[in-house]
């Protein structure tokens, strides 16, 4: 049995045919609600790859409603859209450059932020158009959505929630040592995002209150982040090409994947909460990995 192998530094407060092999039907990743049968520790989870996706300079990825599997490639400035079975359903050409993250707000909108814009983009898949731009301060990079509102990191600002209903923006967590390329997600009332510049992992409430948070070297670089309907919390760790899984209380830490398993410059990740499957968007080879 695989066995817990960093204990870590915590710190706690009150106050996300093309393919190898077909994959089976996906789900809505971070931000639906499941009846909860079971809990794993994470001394219970290992991963196998299932297959692989054609594509390349990839940064961030969702899962619709319907269990359509969305990709940001940021190198070709697009979109790719791909079936449940894995398949190609088509590529979406951007007018922005440099997209990074994507979340999925229903089976036929998608939003998008942008790298070297200030805006994010409420993108209707079905047409191909741009139904709306959300005006921010900063560039935006990782990106999440749940219940009507879309929670995403702006540079220079922090965590920051936008209401799908309307532009208004606020401020979840405000943090100006968030580096580029800090990933967020949320499920249960919680917030999860990294520092890949102080390689940290936070986890806080809603209201942005911090309730841990995780560095040691296990894991380095931190950028996409993903969580499971046990609340595990799955890391891509950049700076040592791995897939660290955290427990829900931030305490223990275990390396699920690594460069032997195709881990190679990971960015944003995707956990299918029905599923038991996990998406990782490397930066040359997306690929599916199950439980």
């Amino acid at each position: 049995m695989s066995t817990v192998t960093s204990l870590g530094t915590i710190s706690i407060e009150l106050s996300s045919p093309l393919v190898e092999v077909q994959i089976g039907k996906a789900t809505q990743a971070q931000t639906m609600s499941l009846e909860h049968v079971s809990s794993k520790t994470i001394d219970d989870i290992t991963m196998k790859l299932q297959c692989k996706f054609d594509c390349f300079y990839t940064t961030g990825c969702s899962i619709s409603s319907t269990g359509e599997i969305v990709l940001i490639e940021y190198g070709y400035q697009r979109l790719m859209i791909l079936k449940v079975d894995g398949t190609l359903k088509r590529r979406i050409p951007l007018s922005t450059p440099l997209p990074v993250d994507c979340a999925c707000v229903d089976n036929k909108i998608v939003a998008v932020t942008f790298a070297a814009s200030k805006q994010l983009q409420i993108i209707n898949v079905l047409t191909e158009t741009i139904e709306r731009k959300i005006s921010t301060n900063n560039a935006c990079f990782g990106l999440c959505y749940s219940d009507g509102y879309l929670l995403y990191f702006e540079y220079g600002t922090g965590i920051q929630k936008v209401n799908m209903s309307g532009n208004c923006s606020s401020t979840l967590v405000k943090d100006h040592t968030l580096p580029h390329w800090s990933y967020v997600a949320t499920l249960k009332e919680k917030i999860y995002y990294t520092n890949n510049s102080h390689h940290t992992v936070t986890c806080c409430s809603l209201t942005g209150e911090k309730m841990w948070e995780y560095k040691d070297q296990l894991v380095q670089s931190p950028r996409g982040v993903s969580v499971d309907k046990d609340s595990n919390v799955y890391i891509a760790s950049a700076g040592n090409d791995s897939i660290i899984v955290l427990s829900s209380d931030g305490k223990q830490a275990k390396k699920v994947l690594g460069i032997e398993d195709g881990i190679r410059c990971p960015f944003g990740l995707a956990f299918d909460l029905k599923k038991g499957k996990l998406i990782v968007v490397n930066y040359d080879a997306p690929a599916l990995y199950g439980l």
